[in-house]
Order: structure tokens, then sequence, then C-alpha cells
């Protein structure tokens, strides 16, 4: 108890347990698609399959073939799909970014899922936003946490309990929902400080690799499809997450109907220097050149968070810059004491 009230209150000066005007990242409604063979259209989808079918290509192996067969496959709707939003929670973010949302309306779509309605009463309850007395409904809850951050919570929730997720790659999902996090708050933590969408930034970080979720998941599909007679060489794995996550996690949200914004911060949240060159393919709105910039540090200050002997990325300071906040040990101390009580609150 006594080092959670601690957390909170280091916590007072961020104010991350109460309301603001910050609006959160809307959906757009799904649009229905004509009967065609493509699963994802646009110019995104057309240059990252080019790219993947290059990659594939090069490869000799016939495992790694497979592999990246399918990788293609998940363009064409093939049979490969790619993570599927909790209709719940689809209705939950839609009603949260609509001007007519209310309490009522807002805690009847959470306890629509009772596994996440029960982690949102304990989250309401804990020592970040307890009071003198407890919340027994999810009414209540929502009443003491706010929209905003009921929003980011249920989110939190859904990513360690149904999204971060991959068959055979346990170790390497909780990993990565451990950076994730560690992102999200970490985005927040710079949202305010660069005066951009605090919902964006938390959103961005939270969700930047999912593209790597969907690559472990075609893995294991593979080795379980084949019986455990093809298994991905972990090297060239590495290599293609690396090397492509970002335009999956783009494909990801943009399937979910994240607005444009978030959409293109996440495609080139790991090379944001594409976007001020004016790349044409990074051909992004002027609001996401900012929140960009953003996740791609709150991705690089995840990662000295959960791993602090790991030498500081040397692109850290002068992407800090480019948002006008210096690192230093006060920024990294902020965003590591804000990921510590966050994630006591959410797993």
């Amino acid at each position: 108890m006594g080092l959670l009230r601690w957390l909170s209150n280091q916590l007072s000066e961020l104010d991350l347990a109460t309301e603001a005007d910050d609006p959160t990242p809307t959906q757009k409604e799904p649009t229905s698609q004509p009967a065609t063979d493509v699963a994802f259209s646009g110019l995104l989808a057309h240059h990252l399959k080019g790219d993947v079918q290059a990659f594939v290509d090069g490869l000799d192996d016939p495992g790694d073939q497979s592999f990246g067969l399918m990788l293609v496959d998940a363009f064409d709707g093939n049979g490969v799909e790619p993570p599927a939003m909790p209709e719940d929670v689809l209705r939950i973010q839609k009603l949260i970014a609509s001007p007519d949302c209310d309490v009522p309306d807002l805690a009847s779509a959470i306890t629509r899922d009772p596994a996440i309605a029960g982690r949102f009463v304990g989250i309401a309850n804990s020592p970040m936003y307890a009071r003198t007395d407890r919340v027994r409904t999810v009414d209540d809850a929502v009443v003491r946490i706010g929209l905003r951050q009921t929003s980011m919570i249920v989110m939190a929730i859904v990513a360690k309990t149904k999204l971060f997720r991959a068959s055979g790659y346990q170790a390497q999902a909780h990993d990565l929902h451990r950076h994730a996090l560690a992102s999200a708050v970490t985005g927040q933590v710079l949202a305010r400080r660069a005066r951009i969408v605090e919902g964006h930034a938390f959103m961005g970080g939270l969700l930047h690799d999912i593209g790597r979720i969907w690559m472990l998941s075609i893995a294991g599909d593979l080795n379980r499809r084949s019986r455990g007679r093809q298994a991905v060489n972990p090297t060239l794995l590495a290599e293609i997450s690396d090397r492509f996550h970002a335009g999956f996690s783009a494909l990801v949200i943009e399937e979910w109907g994240f607005e444009d914004v978030l959409v293109a911060s996440v495609r080139y949240h790991d090379a944001p220097s594409r976007v001020v060159a004016g790349d044409p393919l990074a051909a992004v709105p002027e609001s996401a050149r900012t929140l960009t910039n953003a996740i791609a540090v709150a991705d690089m200050i995840g990662g000295t968070i959960l791993n602090p002997d790991a030498p500081v990325p040397a692109a850290l300071a002068p992407a800090c810059e480019e948002l006008g906040i210096p690192f230093d040990a006060e920024l990294k101390n902020t965003c590591q004491t804000a990921f510590v009580a966050f994630e006591q609150q959410v797993t």
C-alpha cells in the first residue's frame, strides 16, 4: 500500500488520474468492401505488399518461403486474417468518440464483457483512483475515472487479455505487451509536454507493435498447420518483424477503423525522418508529423525503461529535441514512474 500510494503521489503532477479536455482517437464506421480478392486497398497496402513479395522471393529455405507466402496471402485475404478487435471494444471506442456519449450507455457497453467490467471496477478502487468509498458498479467507475481515461484503460485491459496473444510465442508476446504499455504511458507523458492529443499518443504507443504480434501469430499458424514440420527460423522472423512491423501495424489499426492521423503515425514511427523529408509515400497530414515523432520517442524511451542496461538509442535525444522536450533523467524517471503505476493497475 505504501509503495502504491507513493506512486500515486508521484503521478499527481501528471494528473493521469483526472479528466482533461482531450479528445479520444475516433474510429470510422467500417466500410463495406467490394467483392474482390484484395483484403487491403490503398497506397500503403500496395507498396507494402510489393516490398514483402520482393523479400519473400529472395528466400531459399522451404519453411521460410512458406511463412513468407503466408505474409503475402495476408494482403489478398487468402485465409490469413489480421488480429480481430472484439466487437464490444469497438462499440466502447465508438461511444467514447461520439459527442453524444453518456455514462449509462458507456457503462452498459463495458458491462457486456464481464472480464473487462470486473477489472475496470477493480482499477477504479485501486490506490491510484480510490477515494474514501468503494465503487461497486461500472457506472460509478466511469464517473470516477472519466471518459478519456476509461478509453485508455479499456484498451490496455484488452491488449493484455485479448490482443497480445500468439500461440507458440507466449514469451515474445508478453514482452511485446510490456513494451507497448511502457510506450503508451510514455506517449501520454510526452503528449502533455508537446501539447498534442494524449489519446492518440497513448493508442499509438499501445498499438505500434501490433504488427509484430500478427507476424508471430502467422508463424504459429504455420507450425500448427504443418503439425510441427515447418518452423520459422527465429533470426528470419526477427528480421522480417523489424523490417515490416510498422506497415503491418498500420494495416491492422486501419482495419479496426482508427482515423488516418493515427494510422499514418504508426506507419512511420520507426522512420519519422521520412515524414519530415517529404517521402511521397509518407504524405501524412501535418497533424501527424508531431504525433509520428512522439510515438517514435515513446517507443525508444519505453525500451530504455524495460532494459535499463541497454545503450540509449543515438536517435533518442535528437528526436526529443524535435518535440521540444529534452531527454534527461527527469523525463525518463517520470515516464518510468507512470508506467510502473499504470502497469500495476491493468495487469
